[in-house]
């Protein structure tokens, strides 16, 4: 099978780290990711200890191992801060089954991401899969004030998108990404055909400024039966109430699995009221969301 350049980065070729105890594994995974031509070094380690060194010496961009439910959690968390983690079956969708560009007519859609701890490397990977093509995208990512700015110019740097921190006004359009900004609300708007941004000073709404529910209520009230809500890796529960509206409203709503999530709180939350529609590892969602956008879907 053909490698697929799902690990491409505009600006460079990535290094990649296989952490496992099993030798099999690792040999395995080096061989299927030397077949992808966006990687450009590949190491590996055989527990903890090469792990923190490997993280220090080789700087991987992606750390693949099999299970993140065997790891432990101080290790996961180290490994998180400094790389993408990606699991085997991450991998195989990258690789394998990589999503097919998304129809023009896909751009009458929009897309609302929420996230908060472990959301930053969990949406970068979820971009890095996605076709530049896709409808506009608007995410929250609780963060404070000053780092979304550099969020979004890293996402916009190493993402087929155009990303950048959302000021008022801005037009939600097929291939740009907004970013709402730490201690301010995002709301979507209904502009002619299309939507923009409203960004304002606010209340914390389930604890949070910005908002996961207060973008994914405004969404569900603005676009419904077009909208399609993600809820990605976060501790708490905000965005679950969000994407509850938004299946209400006809949309589309996913959340991702808690074997993927660094923790396992607002996905939970949203799967417990019954507003995740489909519940998938961060590996198999670009795919999800482009067959969403699919005439029909």
């Amino acid at each position: 099978m053909q490698a697929r350049p799902l690990f491409e980065r505009p600006d460079k070729r990535i290094n990649v780290l296989i952490v496992d105890a099993s030798a099999l594994f690792r040999a395995k995974m080096a061989r299927t990711l030397g077949e992808a031509p966006g990687v450009a070094a590949i190491e590996t380690a055989r527990g903890p200890v090469e792990a923190r060194a490997k993280l220090a010496s080789f700087r991987p961009d992606v750390v693949v191992v099999d299970d993140v439910a065997k790891m432990r959690p101080e290790l996961l968390r180290e490994l998180a801060a400094k790389a993408i983690v990606a699991t085997a079956s991450d991998v195989a969708g990258a690789i394998g089954a990589r999503p097919a560009a998304a129809p023009a007519s896909a751009a009458a859609r929009v897309i609302a991401v929420g996230a908060s701890t472990g959301g930053t490397e969990a949406t970068h990977l979820l971009l890095s899969m996605l076709p530049a093509d896709m409808p506009g995208i608007v995410v929250v990512q609780h963060m404070p004030p000053g780092f979304t700015r550099s969020y979004a110019e890293r996402l916009d740097r190493e993402t087929a998108f155009a990303v950048k921190e959302a000021a008022s006004g801005d037009p939600v359009l097929p291939g740009r990404v907004l970013i709402a900004p730490g201690e301010c609300q995002m709301k979507l708007k209904r502009y002619g055909d299309g939507y923009r941004v409203d960004i304002f000073k606010g209340d914390r709404v389930s604890g949070h400024c910005p908002s996961v529910d207060v973008l994914f209520e405004s969404v569900a009230q603005t676009a419904g039966s077009r909208s399609i809500g993600v809820l990605l890796t976060g501790m708490g529960s905000d965005g679950a109430k969000g994407l509850l509206s938004i299946r209400r409203q006809g949309g589309r709503t996913y959340g991702q699995d808690e074997a993927t999530s660094v923790v396992y709180g607002m996905p939970k939350a949203a799967l417990a009221l019954g507003a995740v529609e489909k519940q998938l590892p961060i590996g198999r969602m670009a795919q999800a969301l482009v067959a969403a956008t699919r005439p029909g879907a």
